[in-house]
C-alpha cells in the first residue's frame, strides 16, 4: 500500500493557532501550540502551528496512486476556496507552506497540470515533495 499526505501549514510563534483560524476563517484539523510536548521525544515545540491535510492510503498502481495525488491536492485546495487572500496574509506572519509527502513500493510519476500549480502559487507558500520508497 501507498500512503498520500497532504499539509498546508502556518507555524508562528507570535500567533496563536485560533487566532490563524480566526484570521483565515477556518478551522484546522491538526495543531499544537509552542511549548507542547513533541510526543516521547522529551522535547517542546518552539512554534504555534495550524495545520490543513489529510493522509490516505491507496494501492501502489501507478496510475491509482498518480489519481490520489491530484484528488488529494485538489480537495485541500477546494477547501481553501475564497480564503487564499486571507491564508496568504496569515502566512507572512510566520513560516508556511504545502507538503505532500508520498510513500510507494516505486517511484510514482508526479504530474501537475497547470491550475493546481497555479492555485498553490495564489496560496503564497513553497511547495515541499518528499518520497519515501519503502
Amino acid at each position: 500500500m501507498a500512503k498520500v499526505t497532504t499539509c498546508l501549514f502556518i507555524e508562528s510563534s507570535e500567533m496563536t493557532v485560533d487566532s490563524i483560524s480566526e484570521m483565515i476563517g477556518i478551522r484546522c484539523d491538526r495543531s499544537w501550540n509552542k511549548g507542547d510536548a513533541r510526543g516521547k521525544t522529551g522535547k517542546y515545540f518552539s512554534t504555534n502551528a495550524w495545520q490543513l491535510g489529510s493522509t490516505v492510503k491507496v494501492s501502489d498502481d501507478s496510475t491509482e496512486l498518480l489519481t490520489q495525488i491530484k484528488l488529494s491536492l485538489f480537495e485541500l485546495l477546494n477547501r481553501m476556496t475564497g480564503h487564499e487572500e486571507k491564508f496568504r496574509s496569515a502566512a507572512m506572519m510566520g513560516v508556511s507552506g504545502l507538503l505532500l509527502g508520498i510513500t510507494s513500493d516505486a517511484p510514482p510519476a508526479i504530474i501537475f497540470d497547470a491550475n493546481i500549480i497555479k492555485r498553490i502559487g495564489v496560496l503564497g507558500v513553497d511547495f515541499e515533495i518528499d518520497v519515501v520508497l519503502a
